[in-house]
């Protein structure tokens, strides 16, 4: 009797000779000599540890999400990037300066308090109240209490775009000081600090860089705050033109071409992002979402569309009335 072997090598990394089937034909037919007991083993094994230890697994996990809703953390879509819930500044004292800059895509700062603009200094200084008892210890130079610097664009990540962006002080002083900046214009609301730099002339980061992150940072005020720009430009005002009343009631300011200066009693310099053309509710005061953000450029962008199709109507309108022989030699006309 010739018999002929098959030999089948698994690779499982497990033993070798235990994952080697090995059929044997003989004039009954095949036959199996070797199972893998092993892998079945294997097998049942992961199987019943899976039934076990699944419980604990979803019990971690919702432990660990606990823990980040009582710290305030989550995550903001970019890896190794965490965004604070309950913003570091979300309460500040009058005359104080405040910076998170724990984000990975931007840094924002608040000011409350006698707030003033200096374009030629590229400053925004912030007047201690007349009753502060500062120690001249706390100083940083001579009268100024605190002094932070800050690019107020949204890709801080990028640093070659970063480094093309303009620097702005922010300092707070004391009120005694021999150099205190008379106010120009008062305001009476707050103001929001941004640059039209960087990527600005490129739609996608027109929206994502600046428009979107300026509808989250400003949409809290409900239109009653001033937007003053840094590397101002013209034709972007003319191109948002629809947009910008939605977000605020009044027009914006050229700090670098304005050498005025302006008066806030709170200003916020950056802006915040969520994550790409995201505007993530869990982080908004009101829950907007990016469905609102929608319904606001269709209610700014709604006018223009309806005039273009009321003017499209209108020339419909005029050929009908016409003769049907002017339509004619009309559509000739047009086909020549």
């Amino acid at each position: 009797m010739v018999q002929h072997q098959r030999y089948n090598q698994l690779k499982n990394g497990g033993d070798e000779e235990a994952a080697t089937l090995v059929f044997v034909w003989t004039d009954r037919g095949y036959y199996r000599r070797r199972r893998p007991k092993i892998l079945s083993f294997l097998l049942l094994s992961l199987l019943a540890c899976g039934f076990i230890l699944a419980p604990h697994f979803f019990s971690f996990s919702s432990a660990l999400s606990h823990l980040s809703d009582f710290f305030g953390v989550q995550n903001d879509g970019l890896a190794g990037d965490l965004y604070v819930n309950a913003p570091l500044c979300s309460s500040i004292s009058n005359g104080s300066v405040c910076c998170d800059r724990r984000h990975f895509r931007s840094d924002i700062c608040f000011m409350k308090g006698d707030i003033r603009t200096h374009s030629p200094s590229s400053s925004v200084f912030l007047y201690s109240p007349k009753n502060s008892d500062d120690d001249a210890s706390s100083t940083v130079d001579g009268d100024e209490l605190q002094h932070e610097k800050i690019k107020p664009y949204t890709r801080k990540w990028e640093t070659s775009v970063m480094a093309t962006i303009d620097e702005l002080n922010l300092i707070s002083k004391r009120r005694n000081s021999d150099v205190d900046h008379s106010c120009d214009v008062i305001h009476d609301v707050p103001a929001v600090i941004f640059s039209t730099g960087g990527y600005t002339g490129n739609v996608y980061h027109e929206f994502n860089d600046g428009i979107i992150p300026l509808y989250i940072t400003s949409q809290q005020f409900n239109k009653e705050v001033v937007f003053v720009i840094l590397e101002y430009h013209d034709w972007w005002v003319m191109k948002y033109a629809d947009i910008l009343p939605h977000l605020s009631s009044y027009p914006p300011i050229d700090f670098n071409g304005d050498n005025r200066t302006h008066c806030f009693t709170e200003a916020i310099t950056g802006l915040r992002i969520h994550d790409e053309l995201t505007v993530d509710p869990t982080l908004m005061k009101n829950n907007e979402s990016i469905v609102d953000f929608r319904n606001l450029l269709d209610r700014a962008y709604r006018p223009r569309v309806t005039g273009l199709i009321r003017k499209a109507q209108e020339k419909t309108s005029e050929c009908a009335l016409a003769t049907q022989k002017g339509c004619t030699i009309n559509k000739r006309n047009q086909s020549w």
